[in-house]
């Protein structure tokens, strides 16, 4: 856990924000003076040398503090220091992060900048459907990422013309209708998971997952490819991007 206090910089001074003064947009304003204050940042990735990177470049920004790092986000859920911007790996521990998790970080305040190596147009119209804020390819530069964060801790999107043209292009079909908790059941089943496995994956009761997955099979049959088996729903969670290579 990364130890930090928030903190506003002034004439290259550090001073902890007096209760009197009021922040606004990022800005403390105390006896007619303006002081930029510091947005709490979390990153969430699970390769050390590019979360400690990551940190690097935000914490060399004085508008940016990262006081959380890590590669759970149910454990950031946990911890949940007061954070106001979350930089969030696509893909993490092998698996691609569910839109329950992305809601959650949304309902309780945050601004989400997702980090993707994926080029899935659906998912990614799905995760700007949900409400992030930015989304950022990993071939990108520091200096893009940097920007983007710092328009998303003022409160704005960001996005660019490879992003737009995900949005539009995304064939509308591409997940048959399934939910998120769906598509979650559906990756770990097609993975090679027993039933039981699952269950206690996801924290829920196998009969909840057999549930799950007759309605995924009956949505599938619905859109015209029926699976009916365990390897046919690999073949389809491997053709609907659900699953990668």
């Amino acid at each position: 856990m990364i130890e930090s206090r928030r903190y506003v910089r002034y004439r290259q001074d550090v001073h902890e924000v007096p209760p009197e003064s009021r922040l606004l947009n990022n800005f403390l304003w105390s006896d007619n003076e303006v002081m930029t204050i510091s947005s709490r940042v979390a990153v969430v990735e699970d390769h050390v040398l590019v979360r400690e990177g990551i940190e690097r470049i935000l914490n060399d920004s004085d508008e940016l503090d990262v006081v959380w790092s890590g590669d759970d986000p149910v454990k950031l859920l946990h911890d949940w220091p007061a954070i106001d911007v979350i930089l969030l790996d696509l893909e993490l521990n092998g698996e691609v992060i569910s839109l329950e998790v992305v809601n959650t970080f949304l309902e309780r305040g945050a601004r989400v900048l997702v980090v993707s190596a994926h080029n899935r147009p659906a998912l990614i119209r799905d995760l700007v459907f949900t409400g992030v804020h930015a989304v950022v390819s990993k071939t990108e530069s520091s200096q893009t990422m940097l920007d983007a964060t710092l328009k998303i801790a003022h409160g704005e999107f960001w996005t660019t013309r490879e992003l737009a043209g995900a949005l539009v292009n995304a064939p509308p079909d591409d997940m048959a209708g399934l939910s998120a908790q769906e598509i979650r059941v559906l990756r770990l089943y097609a993975s090679g998971l027993k039933i039981n496995a699952v269950a206690s994956r996801m924290e829920v009761s196998p009969h909840t997952v057999k549930g799950y997955l007759k309605r995924i099979r009956r949505k599938l049959a619905e859109s015209g490819r029926p699976a009916t088996t365990q390897r046919d729903l690999y073949a389809e969670a491997r053709r609907r991007g659900i699953l990668g290579d």
